[in-house]
């Protein structure tokens, strides 16, 4: 739902029950202008702190006893102890909501939203009247109310789950050295059954993931997803500070299982606390992954000399403890939503109480529409080809720019990361704006083909097409996961995600295997080239043929 049909909708509820108050304020506006302009100064109890809404009519602001009229369409008018405020063209339903009612969120955390009070001074005493606002509306307040507060904590324990998944890569040199051949395991198997721990379970878990999270709420889940990685990176530390693989091992395992459950919190408490906004909350996540792959790779290998290497797998620990120790506060602010949640969904979460796993699963996927599957697919192909293109990126920069020292190379293969970094939030904030998300995916493809033209076709300079796919995969990953939250509904997000990663994983395993066979018979990656712009174009028809169905049914992807 777009922002502007938001505030229509909002408006026309409360219309009929603010009508005898803007009635009485219509009838008393000349009298109180006249009053006004005679007094120099003007004082309002601290009791008296309220809220009006009166729109499309002038609205009166004070400050110093200085009085103005205002008739530019909608304000929201807030007297707040001694003076008053006026919200000026509000462009965003969020703002809107927080604006409208600041007095009545911020006087008493613990007054009910579903009571909004109205107070008009009278020379003969204040006379109130009383709102009563749907169960809808007063969700719409408490998410307005804790909605960056949420988008931080996400944004936190993001930031940390990525820092301990990529540890031990930037370390290979120094893990090498450090186990010296100690254990039942030779090191370079070691290191990929660190990884192979992680990749497995995320193949058979993301379908299950989600509809154990909408059976025990995200107030439950999110700490306890947090507490477990806490304590699997913290079992993974101590194998590496005692030399003991096989601990390092188990740790890792079960980080695999707090990882799939974490993202999973992390993707849908962004979608149901940013309904509005919920494209800039996704980028932002997404900006959250990729940085602390970015600094653990960076800071890893300096943590590493300076304290040792078991060091810098602590430090990962030490930030997930400090996701932890926040993240308690989720269980107060999805207690708050709950509290006013609409019937349907109430509904719904008491259906996923007694219904079990496998049939919410079951029950859920028969019932997603053909934009789903759409969407999925290419959010599969959209993250195979990323991290796929990332797997070969070195062999190739290193065919092509033999030259290069291995430093340089490094630094080279930093470019599309850093591209995602800063391009992916702003690429969300304009999505935001003019929605359009499936064109937005539909431009990366052809964008992410020209850059694979030219690694094949031409001899420029590898910074070039690194460059375009940067920019490609920022439009890419910045528009697909938006894309799936808005093909299902809200209360489906977290097994919609898990269906989606599990096909996701499952392109991510054969991709790579496929690319391996191409470069083992032609020992060219003109022929791996050639497969990714194949690849891209069938993902070209099958974003053409979303954004047609989309059309058709009401533009429920490509709307603000």
């Amino acid at each position: 739902m777009n922002v502007s049909t938001s505030k229509k909708m909002f408006l026309e509820q409360l219309e009929l029950r603010i009508t005898r108050i803007r009635k009485l304020f219509l009838e008393q506006l000349e009298s109180r202008i006249t009053r006004f302009r005679e007094m120099s100064s003007m004082r309002i109890p601290a009791s008296q702190a309220a809220c009006n809404l009166f729109p499309y009519y002038p609205v009166i602001s004070w400050n110093s006893g200085c009085m103005q009229i205002f008739q530019h369409g909608l304000y929201g008018l807030c007297v707040d102890f001694s003076s008053l405020e006026f919200a000026d063209n509000l462009a965003e339903a969020s703002r809107f909501f927080k604006l409208l009612f600041k007095p009545a969120l911020s006087q008493n955390s613990s007054t009910r939203m579903d009571k909004i009070k109205i107070t008009i001074v009278e020379d003969d005493g204040p006379q109130e009247e009383k709102i009563s606002l749907s169960n809808k509306d007063a969700e719409v307040l408490v998410i307005t109310k804790y909605q960056y507060r949420v988008l931080f904590l996400v944004l936190l324990s993001a930031f940390s789950l990525y820092f301990a998944f990529d540890n031990p890569a930037p370390l290979y040199d120094l893990l090498q050295e450090y186990f010296d051949d100690s254990g039942p395991f030779q090191f370079a198997y070691f290191l990929n059954l660190l990884y192979s721990a992680v990749a497995i379970p995320n193949i058979i878990l993301p379908p299950f993931v989600g509809p154990i999270l909408d059976k025990y709420g995200m107030g439950k889940s999110f700490p306890l997803c947090t507490l477990g990685m806490v304590l699997s990176q913290t079992a993974v530390a101590l194998g590496i500070e005692f030399k003991n693989q096989i601990i390092a091992l188990i740790g890792r395992l079960f980080f695999a299982v707090s990882y799939q459950f974490g993202l999973m919190c992390c993707i849908t408490l962004v979608t149901k606390w940013n309904r509005n906004r919920s494209v800039v909350g996704m980028s932002l996540l997404q900006a959250a992954c990729r940085l602390g792959s970015v600094v653990t790779n960076l800071a890893s290998v300096v943590i590493a000399k300076e304290v040792g290497v078991s060091g810098a797998f602590w430090v990962s620990v030490l930030l997930l403890v400090a996701s932890f120790l926040p993240s308690l506060l989720m269980v107060r602010y999805e207690r708050h939503r709950i509290q006013y949640m609409d019937k349907d969904n109430e509904m719904q979460m008491e259906q996923n109480r007694v219904e079990s796993v496998w049939r919410a699963v079951i029950r859920k996927a028969r019932s997603f529409s053909r934009l789903f599957w759409l969407t999925t697919f290419n959010l599969s192909a959209i993250y195979a080809l990323v991290f796929g293109f990332n797997n070969i990126a070195a062999s190739l920069i290193g065919k092509k720019s033999s030259h290069e020292p291995k430093e340089d190379i490094s630094l080279i293969m930093s470019i599309p990361y850093c591209i995602l970094i800063v391009l992916i939030p702003l690429i969300g904030l304009v999505m935001n704006r003019t929605g359009k998300l499936m064109w937005f995916t539909f431009v990366g493809f052809i964008i992410e083909i020209i850059s694979f033209a030219l690694l094949a076709f031409t001899d420029v300079l590898i910074e070039v097409p690194l460059v375009t796919h940067g920019i490609a995969s920022a439009l890419l990953m910045s528009s697909i996961l938006p894309a799936v939250a808005r093909s299902v509904d809200p209360q489906d997000t977290g097994t919609a995600f898990g269906i989606a990663f599990a096909a996701q994983n499952i392109a991510m395993t054969l991709i790579p295997v496929v690319v391996s066979a191409l470069f083992s018979m032609h020992e060219s990656y003109y022929e791996v080239c050639i497969f990714f712009m194949t690849l891209m174009c069938i993902c070209i028809a099958v974003a053409g043929v979303t954004i047609w169905i989309d059309a058709k049914t009401g533009f429920r992807i490509n709307a603000i």
